[in-house]
């Protein structure tokens, strides 16, 4: 799209090589002086409202930081509330990330892949990502952390079916919202799960659009993927999972 004339609220400007590479880098998630990705980034698809925010006046551009990104890092990390990021290095942004992982992981971390404990618990975990999430982390993310468990428990996916279950929503938003279909009480889905054993192989959401009009989807648990068969793409008969 490098040369590409756009419309846009505040009038219409032509999309150069540098804008494209900071998208690119937006994409493809933070990574180290080395090279080396820190994490993923912000999904293809997802707004960057919120997350990557500049302000323009006077013809000068300033980067607006993502506002629970700038309290993590001055609060816990440097624990200077009065800490600026305006003259942040790609190195300092390693250093306080690799000190975030070693300061927080054993007290605030989430990725443990060894969930063998609560399975043979018998307990029951039912996620839900939408794909076009834009906060805290994509759905990358979500299914990495699903693969691992996989990978690290020696399972296969229907053994991991048992008791791990992974919905993933076209267009969802940051748990609502955005231009797809949520899942509709999955807590609901949870309980009966876990009380009368009906695991779901879909999962079902539903929106209302900017027309009025409702769109519904059956979500597919994780790896499958919802497949276009012809039809009314509002409505979930639509769709098959693949």
């Amino acid at each position: 799209m490098v040369g590409d004339t756009v419309n846009c609220p505040n009038g219409t400007f032509t999309i150069t090589a540098a804008h494209a590479d900071a998208v690119s880098k937006i994409t493809e998630g933070p990574r180290s002086p080395d090279g080396q990705i820190s994490w993923f980034g912000i999904a293809i698809g997802a707004s960057f409202s919120g997350v990557t925010v500049t302000n323009a006046t006077n013809n000068k551009t300033s980067v607006i930081p993502a506002p629970l990104g700038v309290l993590w890092m001055k609060c816990f990390i440097s624990k200077d509330p009065t800490y600026t990021l305006e003259n942040l290095t790609i190195a300092n942004f390693k250093r306080m990330y690799l000190q975030s992982v070693a300061e927080f992981t054993t007290i605030l971390g989430s990725e443990n892949p060894n969930l063998t404990e609560f399975r043979r618990s018998d307990h029951k975990r039912l996620p839900w990502h939408g794909l076009a999430d834009r906060l805290i982390k994509n759905y990358h993310g979500t299914t990495w952390y699903r693969d691992t468990v996989q990978r690290n428990m020696g399972l296969d996916t229907e053994q991991v079916d048992e008791f791990y279950r992974l919905f993933l929503a076209s267009g969802g938003d940051h748990c609502e919202g955005g231009y797809g279909p949520v899942p509709v009480e999955p807590s609901k889905a949870l309980v009966d799960w876990v009380e009368n054993n009906n695991a779901l192989d879909t999962l079902f959401a539903r929106m209302v659009d900017d027309t009025n009009t409702t769109v519904t989807r059956n979500l597919c648990r994780y790896p499958w993927q919802l497949v276009y068969l012809g039809g009314d793409a509002r409505d979930a008969h639509s769709f098959a999972c693949d």
